[in-house]
């Protein structure tokens, strides 16, 4: 199955870096749950990342970011996703992993993409996105590196005007 669809993957991929107008390659691939990866690493080790690896060395060789969405914990991943390549990690899931720990430790070597929890973008007021948006630009915006955006998809449910909160939240402050 991982040759297979290995295979078709990396010939999208291919195909896209071909495009003149592409400026980043996106993978995603949820291999996290909130305490870890879904298989053993020893999996994604034999099977899944000598595909990443040969993607990224498609993206690299043009210059290209390449960014990874995957939910969950990733905390035992992220040194070897970023031998493989990975210039980018979203969604950093608030249940899941710590933006300030993620900042500190690898915001010199990945961007960080995310944490703002769709659940609360659905049940909160807009005066509470502010404030968790005001938050997360305190902890990931110094420095650089880092681009504010949702845990997840915005899902139907989403309230229409947190969510327009937490966009002119960000350009208001994020500044930091």
């Amino acid at each position: 199955m991982f040759e297979e669809i290995g295979d078709i993957v990396f010939n999208v991929y291919k195909k896209l870096t071909q495009y003149s107008i592409v400026g980043a390659l996106w993978i995603s691939d949820d291999i996290a749950c909130d305490s870890g990866p879904l298989v053993s690493p020893k999996i994604y080790r034999e099977h899944l990342f000598p595909w990443w690896r040969k993607i990224a060395e498609l993206c690299h060789k043009r210059d290209l970011p390449l960014l990874l969405h995957s939910d969950g914990n990733l905390y035992i991943l992220i040194d070897e996703l970023l031998e493989i390549g990975i210039n980018a990690l979203h969604p950093i899931q608030p249940e899941a992993m710590d933006l300030a720990y993620l900042k500190k430790k690898y915001g010199k070597k990945l961007c960080l993409i995310g944490n703002v929890e769709v659940h609360k973008l659905s049940t909160s007021s807009p005066e509470e996105i502010r404030k968790i948006v005001t938050d997360r630009l305190k902890i990931g915006a110094p420095g650089g590196g880092y681009c504010l955006g949702s845990s997840n998809t915005i899902t139907y449910y989403v309230k229409l005007e947190n969510y327009v909160e937490m966009i002119n939240a960000c350009i208001e402050l994020g500044k930091y």
